[in-house]
């Protein structure tokens, strides 16, 4: 059952960088080309596949804890959109979402016309601002802490965790 969660998960990890190489590519293609069409068409789906991946990674999830393994502190864990630094990979998207943030709030300061500057900033700040949110998720907190269940009790153990 966990596999089909961690499915969910690196297919929502997918689809979100699909989606900022989108926005990295926009200054490489002209205004009115048939490329720019195809380009946003590759945008929106990967969207609306992203959204759908993080539902049924959440449903997956919902199913899991009722059956096999609960962690407490989902309870309390709210959407990772309202959480910051909750684990070692959260530290790394949300320092790159204040540093991205920087870099367009500096950009738009100084009034830069340069494409490659503004694109970037637009890159860097949708994947860390997606990333922050999934890695910052109930879902992904999930995962980090069955994972850890197990080295600690097992693979037979597996109906609470009291301590997570």
């Amino acid at each position: 059952m966990l596999k089909g969660l961690k499915l969910w998960f690196c297919l929502s990890l997918t689809f979100v960088s699909v989606q900022s190489i989108c926005l990295l590519i926009i200054p490489l293609l002209e205004i009115g080309n048939v490329l720019n069409v195809i380009l946003a068409i590759i945008f929106w789906m990967s969207l609306a596949l992203y959204i759908v991946s993080v539902i049924l990674s959440s449903k997956q999830r919902q199913k899991i804890e009722k059956s096999k393994f609960k962690v407490k502190k989902l309870k309390k864990n709210h959407f990772g959109i309202l959480k910051f630094f909750q684990n070692k990979e959260a530290v790394i998207f949300d320092v790159l979402l204040f540093i991205s943030t920087a870099l367009i709030i500096v950009s738009l300061v100084l009034k830069t016309e340069s494409v490659w500057l503004i694109a970037v900033g637009l890159f860097l700040w949708f994947i860390s601002f997606n990333l922050h949110c999934l890695f910052n998720g109930k879902n992904y907190i999930y995962i980090k802490a069955y994972e850890i269940y197990k080295k600690e009790h097992g693979k037979n153990e597996q109906k609470k965790c009291k301590s997570c």
